[in-house]
């Protein structure tokens, strides 16, 4: 699965904390989370340098008139902070995310309670990094059978999703090869 389309299932079923999860899912939902929070950074460090540079030319001009005063236009240009929408916004894949993670817990055989080694500082994250990192229970568990790496997509979101390619069709090497070769004829989309 690619994370554009892990990052839809993910972002779609927020509520669901009771599943498996396959490897794919969760970790393509990480890669376009954190890459989506690199550019949000970088838009807020464009913010961040032009304050700086009002506060140095401020401060310029206080040392060159040696008027305190001239600090004051300081105190009016307040930091650039998130809008309650924005905050409100953050939710939404936060809750997700958790989801995700719980999903990908169940996979490996472990409950939702492990996501509580978030709070133990250093050791914790890393410990639950390489708990999600593990590969899935070859069995069906209390949460359900084995994930697979194609979940089936939500009701409504299938126009979201990309279509099979011919390829995509000839599952078997067998099939691949007599499809490349030409000698199978192309399946009708």
């Amino acid at each position: 699965m690619g994370p554009i389309r892990a990052t839809i299932l993910c972002l779609s079923r927020p509520h669901r904390w009771t599943t498996r999860a396959p490897r794919s899912e969760f970790w393509g939902f990480v890669l376009v989370g954190t890459v989506a929070l690199a550019y949000g950074g970088h838009l807020m460090r464009g913010q961040l340098i032009a304050y700086a540079r009002r506060s140095e030319a401020a401060i310029g001009e206080a040392v060159a008139t040696a008027d305190p005063f001239a600090l004051l236009p300081l105190l009016d240009v307040p930091l650039p902070a998130p809008a309650p929408y924005v905050a409100a916004a953050a939710v939404l894949p936060l809750l997700a995310f958790l989801a995700a993670a719980a999903r990908r817990l169940h996979d490996t055989g472990r409950g939702t309670t492990s996501l509580l080694l978030m709070l133990v500082p250093v050791i914790g994250p890393l410990w639950l990094a390489l708990l999600l990192a593990k590969g899935p229970e070859p069995v069906p568990n209390r949460w359900g059978g084995v994930a697979r790496g194609k979940p089936a997509v939500p009701r409504g979101l299938e126009r979201y999703m990309t279509p099979k390619q011919p390829i995509d069709v000839h599952d078997t090497p067998e099939a691949v090869r007599a499809l490349r070769q030409g000698r199978m004829p192309k399946p009708v989309t």
